[in-house]
């Protein structure tokens, strides 16, 4: 079901894992768990506070938006990967916040976000939490978001069993 509902992104989910050596299955199942596949998908992040920004005055100049829309836009998550504006900014998203709706620019982006996590932090379940929360935060040796880490880690056995049943590897 899941590789079958993501079989339009196939090839550049392939391309953008080859390219920031992200684990396929993985990114599947975030995109699963955070879009189901929809790649206009966007969620405003109320719980961020206004000055969680990247320099949104020198953003706001060189687009010719107001610094307002520079900041909210940059509290926005976006696209398949939900990537959130302001992480996009700081790995070096330049370009324009609709350009995150497509498909190979989300993936590229959300996937070199998901790179920077693997070299930080050691086992999936804490690049998990931490592509959810920003860091993988526990308590009484639970994670914050742990049922995000537990659907995501259902999801990869749900795409690993598919591709087993159909025969790929």
């Amino acid at each position: 079901m899941i590789i079958e509902k993501l079989k339009p992104f196939e090839d550049l989910i392939a391309e953008a894992c080859d390219a920031q050596n992200t684990d396929i299955p993985m990114v599947m199942a975030i995109i699963w768990q955070e879009s189901r596949g929809d790649s206009f998908a966007m969620r405003f992040e109320p719980h961020l506070k206004p000055e969680f920004t990247n320099m949104p005055k020198t953003w706001a100049l060189k687009h010719a938006i107001s610094m307002d829309t520079e900041i909210n836009a940059q509290h926005v998550s976006y696209g398949l990967m939900q990537i959130l504006g302001v992480t996009a900014r700081e790995i070096g998203f330049d370009d324009k916040w609709p350009k995150l709706f497509i498909p190979k620019t989300n993936l590229f982006w959300g996937c070199k976000f998901l790179n920077k996590l693997q070299q930080r932090f050691n086992t999936s379940d804490d690049i998990i939490a931490a592509y959810n929360a920003g860091t993988p935060k526990k308590i009484d040796g639970k994670y914050t978001n742990q049922r995000y880490v537990d659907a995501v880690n259902t999801h990869i056995k749900m795409i690993e069993y598919e591709k087993q049943k159909s025969g790929k590897s």
